[in-house]
Formats: structure tokens, sequence, C-alpha cells
């Protein structure tokens, strides 16, 4: 072998080892690499499905919360629904009272609310035709009994109220109307009605 040829020859065997060194670690480099972005895309991965499940746990809890809400509105609508027929059959049942029960109770609503003693007794036209005088005598009696200022009388003036009386001294009116007595008292007993019902 000449010169040119060992020259050549080494050369040659000197370029295989280079590319076959060069070769083998850019493929350990690129496995760890490929490792490396492996166990980055694993990590991510497991963030992307821990961030969903959180993303759909969250929604979960977000539209149990919802319908929580919208049940509780309904019971609450229900509830308030049951609470107002109770006192619209209360007003009701005072409506249907026979004579001797409206009166007295008429006679009630007066001694329960004059200020002076010294008020008309308003009516509808049909309760002071046929009771007027009878509440006025009963009131005052019970105002008497009671040492009160007794002087109450029957207006000539009535109303279109429905049922009950309006109590008026000067330009002072106190309203003693069935629906408005109702509305006082469903103001004042709707907590205690609520708790008869449902507890």
């Amino acid at each position: 072998m000449n010169g040119i040829e060992k020259i050549t020859e080494k050369i040659t065997s000197d370029a295989t080892s280079f590319v076959s060194e060069t070769l083998s670690a850019a493929k350990a480099e690129a496995a760890t690499i490929a490792a490396k972005y492996a166990e980055e895309a694993k990590n991510e991965s497991a963030e992307m499905i821990a961030r969903g499940n959180d993303q759909a746990s969250e929604r979960e809890r977000r539209i149990c919360a919802v319908a929580q809400l919208e049940a509780r509105k309904t019971i609450l609508a229900k509830k308030q629904e049951l609470i107002s027929a109770t006192f619209d059959k209360a007003a009701a049942k005072l409506s249907e009272l026979d004579d001797a029960s409206y009166v007295a109770l008429l006679c009630k609503f007066a001694v329960e609310n004059v200020q002076s003693g010294n008020e008309q007794i308003i009516l509808t036209e049909s309760d002071r035709s046929r009771f007027g005088k009878q509440v006025v005598i009963e009131a005052n009696k019970s105002l008497e009994a009671a040492n009160r200022p007794h002087n109450l009388t029957l207006s000539e003036e009535t109303r279109a109220i429905n049922g009950g009386l309006l109590l008026k001294d000067g330009n002072v009116e106190i309203n003693c109307a069935l629906d408005t007595i109702v509305s006082r008292l469903r103001e004042e007993m709707a907590l205690d009605v609520a708790n008869a019902l449902f507890n």
C-alpha cells in the first residue's frame, strides 16, 4: 500500500469513526430530548386533565347551586301562595259570619280602634241600614263598661268597602274595613301562619 492509499484509508476510517460517534451522540441527545418532551407532554396532559376535572367539578357545583336555588324559589313561591290562600279563606269566612257574630265583630273593631270616643262610624250602605244603630249602641256600651269616652255616632255617610267599618273624627279616619284588617293581620301574622303550616 502506498502512502496515498494509507492516507485515504486513514481519512476514511477517521471519518467513519467520527460519523459513527457523532451519530451515536446525536441519537443519545435525541433520545434525551424525546424523553424530556415526552415527560413535559405527560405532565401537561395531566395538568390539562386536572384542569378539565376542576372545571367540570366547578360547572357541576354551579349547576347544582342554580338547581337548588330554583327549587328554593319554587318552594317559597308555593309557601307564599298557601299563606295567601289561608288569609283569603279567613277573609271569606269573615264575610260569611251570621248577623250576630258580624255585629259583634264590628263592635270589636270600633272599640279596639277608637281614639277620642267621639268618632262617627261609617259603614257600607247595606250594613248601615241593617246593623248601624245596633253597632253604635253596643260599641258605646263596651266603651262605657271599660270607663272610656263613649260618644260614638252613626255617620250619614256610607262607603263602598268590603265589610267592616271606618272611624271618622274630623279629618282623621281609621280604616277597619275587612280587607284592610286582613291585610294588617297578614303582615303581622305571616310568620306564625307559615310556622303553623310548614312546621
